[in-house]
């Protein structure tokens, strides 16, 4: 298959309060795993990245005690699925996002894996918080892609919105740090339609 990015999707905290997260393979965890080191040992343009959190799964990160957590859980799924390449951050929320101590895991994840494991957030586009978050966490160097979002929400998906919206990201963060994350849906709503997604 034509790809090079892999999304395990996705750590989660479930029932827990104190920073861990979980993940389960798609599949028999053993099989998962020697799937994964084969491929990554075989294919080095392929990179594999952990989502943390996901849709409805979103949290704050309140003290350096929760983020400690958190990174040991991290680095247990590293462990657990054979290795990483990488980590998308999903996990904004309403509230302020917790920017100093996602800045200081991204660091220490670079400290630990080296400066080529890929950092990344998915963000909703027009919030300003959002932006501050992904602007502070890339001049940090611990972020190093945002990649905003644009379905689910109203006033996101039509071309038009994608289109200026994109040009704004472009001329604040720089395009070497931009993803552009389409849905393209022929019935659900705030998606775009497949025949628009092709203009």
């Amino acid at each position: 298959p034509n790809y090079n990015l892999v999304s395990l999707f996705a750590a989660r905290r479930g029932d827990s309060t104190d920073g861990s997260v979980y993940f389960s393979p798609p599949y028999d965890a053993e099989d998962f795993r020697a799937d994964g080191v084969a491929e990554r040992s075989s294919d080095r343009s392929r990179s594999f990245v952990l989502v943390v959190g996901g849709s409805g799964n979103g949290f704050v990160i309140p003290d350096r005690v929760f983020s400690q957590t958190l990174l040991e859980s991290i680095e247990g799924i590293y462990e657990a699925v054979g290795g990483l390449d990488g980590l998308d951050w999903n996990i904004l929320v309403d509230e302020e996002p917790s920017t100093d101590e996602m800045i200081w895991i991204g660091n220490e994840l670079k400290a630990t894996h080296g400066p080529g494991f890929l950092t990344m957030a998915s963000i909703i586009p027009h919030r300003r918080s959002d932006r501050e978050f992904c602007r502070t966490a890339i001049d940090a160097g611990a972020l190093d892609f945002c990649a905003p979002l644009f379905y689910g929400l109203p006033g996101l998906s039509a071309q038009r919105d994608v289109v200026e919206n994109v040009k704004d990201w472009v001329g604040m963060i720089g395009e070497e740090h931009l993803v552009v994350g389409l849905g393209v849906h022929p019935d659900e709503q705030y998606f775009q339609r497949p025949e628009e997604s092709k203009k």
